[in-house]
């Protein structure tokens, strides 16, 4: 092999289960999406998006609608309760049961600090926000049938709710419905279900129901204004721009298709034309959700999709766990793979000696082992899980408790639970480091503490407890934890882009970077030179000098650079141990190296055909120098082992798509 050459294991059987997204809401740059295990995913979403914070919800009912108030984030579903969560430990906060049986639906007035929520036994409840609870307000009129969508008017005088058959204005002072507009049916004995509703400001309301029409209505005088024949099947979700200019509207039939309002002076009866569509996914959707023009769309798939147009942006994020996910421990061989109710250890194969081409396929001289695989309790759910630098402790936490494991491969293979007396609860990080040899773990807990434990055969020894929140070095939920080789300095890293150094020897604090004002994706150390390497997910990459405590020449000539040659936030960084300056970073398709010790020609520069400006390719020739590996999706993760050999964790599309159901059969030709 060259110099540059490395043999790459590519690891295709992590099978992790795609989760159906159900219902989305978006404030402030904050997107909440909800999935088929009843999970709640947040979203930064202000630049490229990027999976900040999971909040694990162990009831066995779906989370039927969504919705912000403020920075408050509130759902309903069929255990027939409104569920406050604490957004910064990620946990439930407070349950409001309502009256009325399941709740299918929800919406917030912020104006007067009131939630409306519609439950299966045709009962609206109205409940006023205070700071630290919901407060029971009032009742509507009991209706017949089921409430299956429900929305404010814009000066909170009214609401309009959606059943079978059925679109009804309420007066919510007096309690009772002033207009009962019918949707008719295609069919006499197939009743017409109205999955979604939105209003504008002049009160024309816009339904979206199970026969694909969408409909406009005159909410002042309860008639119906004009229909449009949009999809061949139900319409799960209607939404408006901000201008209310604009109508996104999908279901069962994947097609998003555009609405649009027409001039008052161009003469027609009619008030709105379909503007076009927008063929992004292959399976029905579920939720939509819009921020200044960009549409973010959500199904049966489990991808987030990000759609705009002027400038052309689609970019798709698959159903893929939050990381990290995968671990490696180079010296043993060892790939610890996370998933929603187990995890496993694997033992890499070793390759055969090599002679021919670069790019020729290697065999093994020793295929791959499952060596271990770890089952969480029933109902338990994995949200982080390590291996010790030597490869014979592991721990893994649920939502309910973090567990130490001895493990002995060498003879008679054994496990051994270790006694925890630490009393630390579940741990969203875990990160395993060494120190002369003794096995050390840092943690960090639901309530954002970081313990760390030294760990050996009589199991976890809380040493030291940092609570960054005290003196508000972190403010937000810790995203990211990395420790040097060495153990001198442990970083991390919060929700609001804070990053802190700690030194290990007295447990200070021992420098912060620069606040910036895009979210953190990625964050790792290069033990070559004690820098820290952060990316966001405006795609801008810093190299910050630890002994130094300043940025490097390096971060100067980064800048936003990686938004040239890849197309979502940085999901990983690692560095080629046999090179001081070498950075590798990738996202869900492409492997991107950086190696500053190199000058490269135009020639021998990659740069994505996507990219046609000369300028920008000739600015970022002087700048950085980057060599583009483009593989399939998904890509997880990217490592080193010992020596010239990389591991290169990605999950097959196709895996994923054996687990769906069969898609809408549309007819694309009549007889």
């Amino acid at each position: 092999m060259g110099r540059n050459d490395a043999i790459v294991h590519n690891v295709r059987f992590y099978n992790p289960e795609p989760r159906a997204i159900h219902c989305m809401a978006l404030e402030n740059n904050k997107l909440a999406l909800s999935r088929s295990d009843n999970s709640i995913e947040i979203w930064a979403v202000e630049h490229m998006p990027h999976l900040q914070k999971v909040i694990i919800n162990v009831s066995s009912n779906t989370i039927e609608g969504l919705k912000w108030y403020e920075s408050r984030l509130f759902s309903c579903g069929l255990d027939g309760c409104i569920v406050e969560y604490d957004c910064f430990n990620e946990s439930v906060l407070n349950t409001t049961p309502v009256i009325g049986g399941p709740a299918w639906c929800l919406d917030v007035h912020k104006k007067s600090k009131l939630i409306a929520c519609g439950t299966e036994d045709g009962y609206i409840n109205i409940m006023e926000i205070t700071p630290d609870s919901l407060q029971h307000y009032k009742f509507l009129d009991k209706q017949q049938g089921r409430i299956l969508c429900i929305c404010w008017e814009k000066t909170g005088q009214h609401l309009v709710t959606g059943s079978s058959d059925v679109i009804r204005v309420w007066n919510v002072e007096k309690g009772h419905a002033i207009h009962k507009m019918m949707t008719g049916r295609s069919h006499n004995d197939k009743e017409t279900i109205v999955w979604s509703l939105c209003i504008t400001s002049d009160f024309t309301i816009i339904s979206g129901d199970s026969r694909g029409y969408l409909c406009f209505w005159d909410g002042k005088l309860g008639t119906q204004i004009e229909n449009f024949k949009s999809h061949e099947a139900d319409i799960f979700s209607v939404i408006l721009s901000e201008d209310e200019s604009l109508v996104y509207c999908a279901g069962v039939d994947p097609l998003i298709a555009i609405y649009g309002r027409l001039q008052e002076n161009t003469g027609s009866r009619r008030k709105w034309a379909k503007g076009g569509n927008r063929r992004i996914h292959d399976l029905d959707v579920r939720s939509l959700a819009l921020s200044e023009g960009r549409l973010f769309s959500g199904g049966v798939d489990g991808c987030l999709t990000l759609s705009a147009f002027a400038p052309r942006v689609l970019v798709k994020f698959p159903p893929l766990l939050k990381s990290p996910c995968v671990k490696l421990v180079p010296s043993k061989r060892y790939l610890m793979l996370r998933y929603l109710s187990h995890v496993e250890l694997w033992k890499l194969g070793n390759p055969t000696p090599h002679q021919g081409a670069s790019d020729s396929l290697i065999r093994l001289s020793e295929s791959e082992t499952l060596i271990l695989l770890l089952k969480a309790r029933e109902k338990d759910v994995v949200i982080s899980s390590s291996v010790s630098v030597n490869g014979k402790f592991i721990a893994y936490s649920t939502n309910t408790e973090i567990r130490f494991f001895k493990l002995s491969v060498e003879h008679n293979s054994s496990l051994i639970k270790l006694p925890d007396e630490s009393d630390c609860g579940p741990c969203r990080l875990i990160e395993f480091y060494q120190v002369n040899k003794r096995q050390f773990c840092a943690v960090v807990t639901k309530n954002n503490e970081i313990h760390i434990m030294e760990v050996g055969e009589s199991g976890p020894d809380v040493v030291h407890t940092i609570k960054p929140k005290e003196n508000e070095l972190l403010t937000d939920t810790v995203s990211h934890l990395v420790t040097t080789a060495d153990g001198s300095f442990l970083v991390a890293a919060d929700c609001s882009s804070n990053v802190v150094i700690w030194s290990m020897s007295n447990w200070s604090h021992y420098c912060s970077l620069p606040r910036y004002k895009a979210a953190i994706t990625a964050l790792a150390v290069n033990n070559r030179n004690n820098c820290v390497v952060v990316s966001y997910s405006d795609f801008k990459t810093v190299e910050f000098s630890i002994k130094e405590k300043k940025y490097t020449e390096l971060s100067k000539s980064l800048g936003t650079e990686l938004k040239n040659y890849i197309h979502s936030p940085v999901k990983n960084i690692t560095f080629d141990h046999r090179r001081n300056s070498s950075l590798i970073v990738h996202d869900d398709f492409s492997i991107c190296v950086l190696n500053d010790t190199e000058v490269m020609n135009g020639s021998e520069s990659k740069m994505p055909k996507m990219n046609d400006s000369v300028a920008v390719e000739k600015e970022c020739e002087e700048k950085v120098n980057f060599n583009l590996i483009k593989k399939q999706k998904h890509l997880v993760s990217v490592d080193w082992l010992d020596g010239d050999e990389m591991v290169i964790v990605s999950v097959c599309p196709l895996k994923l798509a054996e687990s769906y159901p069969p898609a809408f059969d549309r007819k694309r030709f009549i007889k």
